[in-house]
């Protein structure tokens, strides 16, 4: 497993991704941002346990997200406090490099819409619905 993370480490660094996961020679490597990256994983119906990921920032949102896609091991380059509550409960391995109390908004005037819509969320299922239903709003408004 560690071999993983650390290559997913790696392949983060070198292609400027914002996600990467890893499982033997198996990897992906994904350039949007926000949690888009792990919505498409959990759409392509694959079993993703036994898979590492290395990811530039994770809020609570995708702590919630990495829990339903079962995978054990992440690295963050910035993770919040929330999610590391939600890593911790569902014992999740993760290392950062940095913690913040909360992930900011894009234009770093405001939380992040997908943090603030899972803030007050317990379980993983209730926090996908609520992400997804946060993302159609966001649509509508553009």
């Amino acid at each position: 497993m560690i071999q993983d993370l650390e290559i997913a480490q790696q392949l983060l660094e070198k292609n400027q991704a914002t996600l990467v996961v890893v499982f033997q020679n198996d990897y992906k490597i994904f350039y949007d941002r926000g949690v888009k990256p792990l919505l498409l994983l959990l759409n392509n119906n694959c079993d993703y346990r036994n898979y590492c990921a290395a990811d530039r920032v994770i809020g609570k949102a995708a702590a919630f997200l990495y829990v339903k896609l079962g995978l054990k091991e992440i690295y963050s380059e910035l993770v919040s406090e929330e999610a590391l509550k939600v890593f911790a409960k569902y014992k999740v391995n993760i290392t950062y490099k940095e913690k913040t109390p909360l992930i900011l908004n894009r234009k770093k005037d405001g939380y992040c819409p997908m943090e603030t819509a899972v803030l007050q969320i317990n379980n993983p299922e209730d926090a996908y619905l609520a992400i997804k239903q946060k993302l159609q709003e966001l649509e509508k408004m553009k």
